[in-house]
């Protein structure tokens, strides 16, 4: 709803002079046809502080109007500053969520990968062991290692290890399926190291 300067004399019971002295005390124009509705929230701020006696003249209102602008600007600046702050936080946890499902695609394609291994690689490692029991090579390997004291370590991210460790707990996998050990290879590992002797 606008406002036109007769509105504001009829309204606050104002003369045509305080009208205008108030507008400018304000910084509000005194040229326009209307006022909106700010700019009449604004005047009416003005007209209390002389009712309220918190100023007395209109160089006081003035004054008073660029400090209350300055109290609202500021009020601005906070709100655009808590504003971004929370938009910073916003997209922090939205990365925080992107690296989690990440994580946990990973873990479960991990873990059908793990399915298929467990089914070949027994079989396979079994297969490669018994002929490194047949040729000493197994032996030969174990004591080079055992020589050395200290393994290559594989450089693995901590970060990422921990990652994978606490979603295997969360899972409550506590134990890949066990299998029997095959009698024959240990029966073979004993002939080839009595052999060796």
């Amino acid at each position: 709803m606008s406002m036109t300067l007769k509105d504001f004399e009829t309204e606050f019971n104002l003369s045509e002079e305080h009208v205008l002295e108030t507008l400018k005390a304000c910084e509000i124009s005194l040229t326009k046809k209307n006022y909106s509705k700010a700019e009449k929230e604004l005047f009416a701020q003005a007209r209390r502080l002389f009712e309220e006696n918190s100023a007395l003249s209109y160089d006081d209102i003035a004054n008073r109007m660029k400090e209350i602008k300055a109290e609202e600007l500021q009020i601005k600046i906070e709100q655009k500053k808590k504003s971004e702050s929370e938009q910073d936080f916003e997209s922090a946890e939205y990365l925080r969520r992107l690296e989690l499902e990440a994580i946990q695609t990973g873990f479960s394609l991990g873990m059908q990968q793990a399915k298929i291994m467990g089914k070949i690689i027994p079989r396979a490692a079994i297969m490669k062991l018994s002929q490194m029991i047949a040729n000493g090579e197994l032996k030969q390997n174990f004591e080079e290692i055992w020589l050395q004291g200290t393994s290559e370590q594989l450089g693995n991210d901590e970060y990422w290890d921990l990652q994978v460790e606490t979603m295997w707990k969360e899972h409550q996998v506590n134990q890949l399926p066990t299998s029997q050990p095959p009698t024959n290879l240990l029966k073979s590992s004993t002939e080839s190291s009595t052999s060796d002797s």
